[in-house]
């Protein structure tokens, strides 16, 4: 496993690569998880070559946001993926990202601004930004991203046809605790108790699922089941709760109809958590637009 910090460094040793190999790419902020490792080890798997960023971006944090605090430690992250058969690390500086000499690729999409768009106005922009740098300058083939930041996913996957980049995107399923908390870098912030309260979350996620399993489409009574089970625990405060149809970007208002992206977000000890589930009841494939 080799180590890259800058980008003429790692563009030199992508021109090396044979141009028949699969090269699979698995952009991090570091902070790595076994929901990280699910997706490097899929790259593994399916890949000659893989590479894995990990570089925390400043532009897609607010002012309020925790950039400073946000977990680093390079050397703890190599040694989860020593040993896993990862080609390339890249951990990249700042300047090395956001130079002249990278594009950069913007676009505006209604999905960025609401849900988590509208709670964190600058993170999808930023989001946008790296990720479409990154890939010109990985240049891979395939891409790996979890199914947990459902509308990153699905903005990325947006960002690829309008980009015409040449990149396959991989969704990879949610990894979670074992009490069913989804894994995710921010969950280091919180105590013990808390994680076990999160279980909440998950819990009125597929109580959601049950009730669409069992025939009841009442957006009303599914969105109060969900508020019901997570309303049980003390000290968590629900931000939004969100029944999406995946063939419009429309709140869902009435009944179910068709495949929608049922998520969540609370605050707990101050630490915004996210969840969702997508769910199509006849298992159609889910839009992009």
């Amino acid at each position: 496993m080799v180590v890259i910090k800058s980008t003429n460094e790692l563009l030199a040793w992508r021109n090396q690569v044979n141009r028949n190999h699969v090269v699979g790419f698995v952009p991090t902020m570091g902070g790595l998880h076994d929901g990280h490792l699910s997706l490097v080890k899929n790259s593994i798997s399916n890949s000659h070559i893989t590479i894995i960023s990990i570089f925390v971006n400043p532009k897609q944090f607010s002012e309020n946001e925790d950039f400073d605090t946000y977990p680093r430690n390079l050397e703890k992250d190599l040694n989860k993926l020593n040993g896993l058969g990862v080609d390339v690390v890249f951990a990249p500086k700042y300047e090395d990202i956001y130079n002249e000499n990278v594009e950069a690729f913007s676009f505006k999409n209604p999905l960025a601004t609401i849900l988590e768009g509208r709670a964190r106005p600058l993170f999808f922009s930023g989001v946008i930004n790296v990720v479409s740098r990154l890939f010109n300058i990985v240049n891979p083939d395939v891409a790996y991203f979890g199914k947990k930041d459902a509308q990153q996913l699905l903005l990325i996957e947006k960002l690829v046809q309008l980009g015409g980049f040449s990149i396959k995107i991989v969704r990879g399923e949610t990894v979670r605790e074992d009490n069913g908390l989804a894994m995710s870098s921010r969950n280091q912030y919180l105590s013990a108790n808390a994680k076990e309260i999160a279980s909440c979350l998950n819990l009125s996620l597929l109580s959601a699922k049950n009730i669409l399993r069992n025939g009841e489409t009442n957006v009303n009574k599914i969105k109060k089941e969900m508020y019901d089970v997570i309303g049980k625990e003390k000290n968590i405060v629900v931000d939004y709760i969100s029944i999406l149809c995946l063939d419009n970007w429309v709140e869902v208002e009435g009944v179910v109809e068709g495949p929608v992206l049922i998520s969540l977000a609370a605050v707990l000890e101050g630490v915004r958590l996210i969840d969702n589930v997508f769910y199509d009841s006849m298992s159609r494939p889910i839009s992009t637009l």
